[in-house]
């Protein structure tokens, strides 16, 4: 039992790693590999950062803290906190279909 926790442990902080980019954590670290587009969503870069600030050391405080900027970035003129933001080649689309994005942030 040790070694599938250690090893579910260690195949964890590598996604994590590959999903750090320069503006903050992402859900899918590359287009090529996924179904889905790179893009950045609340929930899912909250509760990683939250799971990884219990004991990862400093390593991912400013990929954390640079999601929290990026967020802010696009909060709405009512104060709200976007649920997504997705690059694309025209500019980032921000998507506000929640209402628990600023719980989280």
């Amino acid at each position: 039992m040790k070694e599938i926790i250690e090893t579910a442990h260690e195949k964890s902080l590598e996604m994590l790693s590959r999903n750090i980019t320069p503006r903050g954590l992402v859900a899918v670290a590359s287009q090529e590999k996924s179904l889905y587009e790179v893009a950045m969503f609340i929930r899912d870069a909250m509760i990683a950062s939250l799971g990884a600030s219990l004991g990862f050391g400093d390593k991912y405080k400013v990929p954390f803290q640079n999601t929290l900027i990026t967020l802010g970035k696009y909060q709405n003129e009512l104060g709200q906190i976007p649920q997504a933001v997705t690059p694309r080649k025209e500019g980032n689309f921000v998507e506000y279909e929640s209402q628990d994005s600023n719980l989280w942030y």
